[in-house]
């Protein structure tokens, strides 16, 4: 066993004297071999979450060029890996866009989402912050777009109202016109009744 402690009880003794006591002996063996424990799944670095961050950093300083190439590489680095890290770091990428298609980072993000358990509590932290403000931006968007599309019907009806204002105008005043001219007339013929004759 570990850490064994015998007994021995010396031999040494003087001329006519009493055995000496016993004298403690430690002698420590070897810790017998393991079995090799199963090992756990890998897990990502402790330092891609810091990473990430920076990659924001950096992102809001970039021009929208860099950020759009800076995508293509990210989406070639991700066919490359599928890893969690790469699929942040395009999604990331895709976020900084002002363009970008939420519904591509949705589906992008729903694996780290779906399965908890495997996924790294910070990156996955991450990943539903991202999700969330793509939901947010999406719906944001959407409402845009519809208020935008009502104010081009209201403007359709308003040019519409106004055309036909326009119409009513002109045809008031080819009316008005017309009755000029018919008083015109009638006077002529007033004049004309009244003229004496020779």
């Amino acid at each position: 066993e570990t850490g064994k402690i015998s007994y021995k009880r010396s031999r040494l003794a003087s001329a006519g004297s009493e055995p000496l006591p016993f004298v403690m002996k430690l002698r420590i063996l070897p810790a017998p071999p393991q079995a090799p424990a199963d090992r756990p799944a890998a897990k990502p670095e402790a330092n891609e979450f810091t990473q990430l961050m920076a990659y924001v950093l950096l992102a809001k300083s970039m021009s929208a060029q860099a950020i759009t190439e800076d995508t293509v590489r990210a989406r070639e680095a991700f066919g490359r890996d599928k890893s969690d890290f790469a699929r942040l770091k395009l999604a990331l990428a895709l976020a900084s866009q002002s363009n970008s298609d939420d519904s591509e980072l949705q589906s992008l993000l729903e694996p780290l989402l779906q399965d908890p358990a495997s996924a790294n509590p910070e990156l996955r932290a991450l990943a539903i912050l991202l999700h969330h403000a793509s939901q947010e931006r999406k719906r944001a968007k959407d409402g845009l777009n519809l208020a935008q599309a009502r104010l081009r019907d209201a403007q359709k009806n308003v040019e519409s109202s106004q055309a036909r204002v326009d119409t009513q105008r002109k045809q008031i005043e080819e009316l008005e016109k017309k009755m000029n001219a018919l008083k015109t007339i009638e006077k002529s013929l007033i004049q004309r009744a009244d003229k004496p004759k020779n």
